[in-house]
């Protein structure tokens, strides 16, 4: 028997592709095929990171130029209904109770059906739509027009990728005595928008940066047959029409003080359409402005006809039971389709459609240029000095730089670029709060005010305490089962939301019952070991001040030691703390607030001693105080007089020994002047919730939601957030890429 065959060798993995390698072969997919780019989105996820980053999107559109049409919207009964022609296809593609106007710079116009509704924009890309609110005339409406614009400001934006700027609808109409024209604009801007007078005769042009109107003159026709408005090559405005020869003419607008128009190109449509198209004479429906495409109603159905290569596709069969003879001008809007699949199982009898093209610039146009070398890859140290200018309060950027290529990730993940960003930038930014949420069982969810939010935002079970040099400080709700292979006895855990990293503390154990609590979280590095600005992945302490029935005492636990120390403990203030509000680190001491609000307790963190700070006279259980910092590390507080509405700012004239100084009050500010109008309220006034250490800004919750205000710049912002909450804890910290675990 002859041996078997010695068994092959197992191939070795193939090697993983530089992303500098895969970015090369992705740019190189035709735009107009965005399956392409979906699937291999799907295959991995480092790719979908690749695809999704502002330098693989930027580098895409310049090298594809022009965007391509992605579909168009046809407006049957009772729908406008989103038509692909590439492969892509919105998430809401039926807009019910609507009907398509118009399309442009990524957005589509659309006119409410129903007697309730107005007029709403659409992104198709995002599926965002936002209703325009309407207006009142004296008179009522007889006829009317709108157009949807980017609305940045003339030379801002090149219309390549305008989804999330600003847009602006322009809306004309006429009443029995005049004809007018209103403007939703968020932006001024240039440039002039021109509709066509239902007669055919004349043009309508307003001007966007000057708001007038003008009624410009067409050319004299009496053949009935239509035209449509079209951008010329060199920007001038033009129109297009088609005589009864089938002979397409394009008029272009002379310039000068005459004006007048003016031939500038015929072609002969029997030369490019089929027999059967020219049974009738075609008649011009509508023009793609950008990408040059004219649509053709014919005999057997609609066609583009693109005017730079001359070709001409089929893109609509028109069924012989369509009255396909007559289409009304002012239900075709600008900018329909390219090439595009018939519609698939429509009925017998179905009404025409009406068409509004769309296109978009995430996915341009085939290449029309030779494909340009890859430019040089920048060295190290150049690319570590532009992105260590990156706004620190805005760290969405830093992430999409490191998604370009591993050398960008590498240099931000690396300790010393980390330690120059924060040298560069100084203090922490406020990259968002912990809410504890109301109705919920116990959770406390991180709400990002930045770019920045962590793997897993809420802690369920959990409520936040305190939070400080990078970490939070949870304690479990009592009632709730501890975390999956924790104790159950272990009520206190200190999370990093930057690394996702959760530790629980060990049970602290008293002979007596603890009656009230409050506790803190700082770094535990020694002395000046550490500036506070990357000490996530460093030791920390947790500081732990209770009241039971004989002494107040606090505890400090060290995660060096994974243990807590001996308690320091003081007489009764004759006071409980006040659990909502945390600590502050002032003067190397953590201070509290207690309830009644006119005492607070310090514990000095380098001689480990409790005392007892008196306030300014003012009554028990007043209005709620709130302890900030002020300039060099002293110690103040806030409070808001609700008849005034003047939040008075207290601070003490000289330190470290608090009680050997004096109050003063240091600022006054009209709170009352600063809120919006909304967030005011005589039977609900708004309520000092936190301090966020080392920014210097007050968070006020208000009827209307919770309002960040700095006092510094005394800007006020409104923080996003949904559902209700008891207290928040803001978090300050820096975040890199690499900080991550």
């Amino acid at each position: 028997m002859d041996a078997s065959p010695p068994l092959a060798s197992p191939l070795p993995a193939p090697r993983q592709l530089p992303d500098e390698m895969i970015e090369e072969i992705f740019l190189r997919v035709p735009p107009h095929e965005p399956k392409r780019l979906l699937r291999a989105a799907l295959t991995r996820k480092h790719w979908a990171r690749l695809f999704a980053g502002n330098s693989f999107r930027r580098r895409y559109r310049e090298r594809h130029g022009t965007p391509p049409i992605l579909g168009l919207l046809a407006n049957l009964t009772g729908v406008s209904r989103f038509i692909s022609n590439c492969g892509f296809r919105p998430a809401g593609g039926d807009r019910r109770g609507y009907r398509a106007k118009d399309a442009r710079h990524g957005r589509v116009l659309l006119a409410g059906q129903e007697p309730d509704s107005f007029l709403a924009v659409w992104d198709p890309i995002t599926d965002e739509q936002q209703e325009l609110p309407t207006f009142r005339r004296p008179r009522p409406v007889h006829n009317w027009n709108a157009a949807v614009l980017c609305g940045a400001a003339a030379g801002s934006c090149d219309l390549v990728d305008c989804h999330p700027s600003p847009f602006r609808v322009v809306f004309f109409g006429h009443d029995a005595q005049e004809l007018f024209a209103k403007v939703y604009s968020s932006e001024s801007a240039g440039n002039a928008l021109y509709f066509v007078f239902l007669n055919e005769t004349r043009v309508l042009k307003y001007d966007l940066a000057t708001g007038s109107m003008s009624v410009i003159a067409l050319l004299p026709r009496d053949d009935g047959r239509r035209m449509v408005l079209m951008t010329m090559e060199d920007g001038v405005l033009g129109f297009a029409e088609v005589n009864l020869e089938s002979t397409l003419t394009l008029w272009a607008m002379e310039t000068g003080p005459a004006g007048g128009w003016a031939p500038s190109k015929s072609i002969d449509l029997r030369m490019h359409l089929s027999p059967h198209a020219l049974t009738l004479a075609p008649d011009v429906v509508a023009f793609a402005d950008i990408v040059g495409v004219i649509f053709l109603e014919a005999a057997d159905g609609l066609y583009s006809f693109d005017l730079k290569s001359g070709k001409s596709v089929k893109v609509l069969h028109v069924p012989e039971q369509w009255p396909c003879t007559e289409i009304e001008k002012e239900q075709v809007t600008l900018e329909p389709p390219a090439s595009i699949n018939p519609f698939p199982d429509l009925p017998p009898g179905f009404p025409p459609p009406h068409f509004v093209s769309f296109t978009s610039p995430d996915q341009p146009s085939p290449p029309s240029r030779p494909m340009e070398p890859p430019p040089p890859q920048l060295p190290v140290e150049i690319v570590e000095e532009i992105v260590i200018r990156v706004p620190a309060d805005h760290p969405a950027p830093l992430l999409r730089f490191a998604l370009v290529c591993k050398p960008w990730a590498r240099v931000m993940a690396d300790r010393g670029f980390r330690r120059r960003y924060r040298k560069r930038h100084g203090k922490a930014p406020l990259l968002g709060i912990v809410a504890n949420l109301t109705h919920t069982g116990g959770i406390a969810r991180f709400v990002p005010t930045r770019g920045f939010c962590p793997a897993r935002a809420e802690r369920r079970g959990y409520r936040a305490l305190d939070a400080r040099h990078g970490r939070v400080l949870l304690n479990r709700v009592p009632g709730t089962d501890a975390p999956q292979g924790q104790d159950q006895e272990q009520a206190l855990a200190v999370w990093d939301p930057t690394t996702d990293e959760q530790r629980q503390l060990p049970l602290l154990l008293r002979r007596r019952q603890v009656l009230n609590w409050n506790a803190a979280v700082l770094c535990g590095a020694p002395g000046d070991d550490c500036d506070h600005v990357d000490c996530h992945g460093g030791p920390f302490r947790v500081l732990f001040v209770g009241i039971d029935s004989k002494v107040i005492f606090s505890q400090v636990y060290s995660s060096e030691s994974d243990s807590w120390g001996a308690a320091t403990t003081a007489k009764l203030p004759g006071d409980h703390l006040d659990v909502e509000l945390p600590g502050v680190l002032a003067w190397n001491a953590i201070h509290f607030v207690f309830l009644k609000g006119t005492q607070l307790l310090r514990y000095d963190l380098a001689t480990q001693e409790l005392a007892v700070i008196r306030l300014p006279l003012r009554p028990a259980y007043g209005p709620r105080i709130v302890l900030t910092t002020i300039e060099d590390s002293g110690l103040g507080f806030a409070e808001l007089c609700f008849v005034t509405g003047a939040l008075m700012l207290w601070s003490v004239d000289i330190g470290p020994v608090p009680n050997a100084g004096h109050w003063i009050l240091s600022r006054a500010i009209n709170l009352y002047a600063m809120l919006p109008a909304d967030a005011l309220s005589t039977f609900t006034p708004p309520r000092m919730v936190a301090f966020a250490d080392g920014i210097g800004a007050i968070f006020l919750k208000t009827i209307d939601g919770l309002y960040c205000l700095d006092l510094k710049s005394d800007k006020v912002t409104k923080v996003s957030m949904t559902g209700g909450f008891y207290d928040i804890v803001p978090y300050v910290s820096y975040y890199t890429p690499g900080t991550a675990a």
